[in-house]
């Protein structure tokens, strides 16, 4: 099925059927530079690349959109997308938003996830590096911080270290100087649904405050952490009036503010996935996947 949905024929299809639904991609880190550039080709010959100004004008005013809209986005802040893919975004001349964790900028701490992956090379997890992720996003927030933690001490032991690559200022600003804008993805990139409530107020404002004094401006977007939605964090974000809370849960958008679809991909896929993932075919197919496994669980 998979392999169906990436002819160019069903692509096509889709796509034409589709050609006024917005599609948000949500991606993380670059990767494969030259595999990225594929995806910028195709994505500038087929789509019409947008901005947020644009998305928020057509979500709160309906100011239209042009045929077949794709708006970029960015999770995490990795450091990547701006040394690597900032100068291929402006060569194809596609806008993109980066949702960024302020407690990593100008640092060299890893992400806890990369402190995983990193201990997983490193040989010091008893189990696979996935199984261990998955534990860890299915524990409470202070049981995965007291974890991390664990693993960090122990990889500053090793010839690995714990120290990362991480976002800078200077880094953003160049970000912003292309055009480009930044939005709220919480302060270090906890799992909120696994936080506390006030865990989550803190994690959106906090974020809130350090945005507004770098851009001059309040920010507007937010991008969940982890893809999960969390109420006394989505309930912060209406008190701070965000005009966009975007999701990840691999469909196309329709006109609703705060959960507003995204489609997954990454960097370094091959153009057939990027073909029928954006043009919602595979979406379109994965929903109804997951709408069967929903039905064979509860028969």
């Amino acid at each position: 099925m998979q392999a169906l949905v990436s002819t160019r024929v069903v692509s096509g299809a889709w796509r034409s059927a589709t050609r006024n639904r917005l599609r948000v991609v949500a991606y993380h880190e670059i990767g494969d530079a030259r595999a990225f550039e594929r995806q910028l080709q195709h994505l500038s010959a087929h789509y019409t690349p947008v901005s947020s100004t644009q998305v928020l004008r057509w979500l709160h005013e309906s100011a239209p959109l042009p045929p077949h809209p794709v708006w970029v986005t960015f999770d995490d802040g990795v450091e990547d997308v701006v040394r690597v893919g900032l100068p291929l975004l402006q060569q194809y001349s596609v806008p993109a938003t980066l949702f960024v964790c302020p407690a990593l900028i100008d640092t060299d701490r890893l992400h806890w996830w990369q402190a995983v992956e990193r201990a997983g090379s490193a040989g010091l997890l008893a189990t696979s590096t996935g199984d261990v992720s998955r534990t860890m996003k299915a524990a409470t927030d202070p049981d995965r911080r007291s974890a991390v933690a664990e693993l960090e001490l122990r990889l500053a032991d090793t010839s690995s270290g714990a120290a990362g690559q991480q976002l800078t200022t200077e880094n953003l600003r160049a970000w912003l100087a292309a055009g480009n804008d930044l939005g709220n993805h919480s302060f270090d990139h906890p799992r909120l649904d696994r936080c506390s409530a006030d865990e989550q107020t803190m994690q959106v404002q906090a974020t809130h405050d350090w945005l507004t004094g770098f851009l001059g401006r309040p920010p507007d977007v937010f991008a969940w952490p982890n893809g999960d939605p969390a109420d006394a964090a989505l309930e912060r974000l209406r008190a701070l009036d965000y005009r966009a809370v975007l999701l990840c849960d691999h469909r196309l958008s329709r006109r609703t503010p705060m959960a507003l679809s995204r489609v997954r991909i990454d960097a370094d896929d091959s153009v057939a996935r990027l073909r029928s993932v954006v043009s919602g075919a595979h979406p379109a197919v994965f929903g109804v996947q997951q709408r069967v496994r929903s039905l064979l669980r509860r028969g």
